[in-house]
């Protein structure tokens, strides 16, 4: 982010949005590899996404952002090696959704289409 300190901010909310999303949905549900933890790295990917979008030319440059830090955030933080494959997979999936909306559209999609297309997405993988 030093090299592009324009979009930490952006960056930042949505690691902020995808925490509180977390914790409204799934309050009653105890911390682990299971569908909140799920959920949370594809929604916090797509929000990337969605928060940097104005700040890059085309909807892949503000994917590729979220992957680097994303994928940054687990190099960073070491988990067993299922938890981690887990967690790279439902990042890509909300990478994924947010540019299937986006091409759908032909526009940025709105933040309420995208988390209600996650959450009622099959595709998330979790161990509990």
């Amino acid at each position: 982010m030093l090299y592009r300190p324009h979009l930490a901010l952006p960056t930042i909310w949505a690691t902020l949005e995808a925490i509180y999303h977390r914790e409204i949905e799934y309050s009653q549900m105890r911390p682990g590899n299971n569908i909140a933890n799920a959920d949370k790295h594809a929604i916090w990917n797509a929000l990337i996404a969605y928060h940097t979008q104005p700040l890059f030319a085309t909807p892949d440059a503000a994917v590729n952002w979220a992957k680097k830090i994303t994928d940054l955030h687990e190099d960073c933080f070491v988990n067993h090696p299922a938890e981690r494959q887990m967690d790279l997979e439902n990042n890509r999936i909300g990478r994924n959704y947010y540019l299937e909306l986006f091409q759908q559209k032909k526009k940025r999609p709105s933040k309420s289409n995208l988390l209600e297309h996650i959450k009622s997405s099959e595709k998330l993988i979790f161990i509990d």
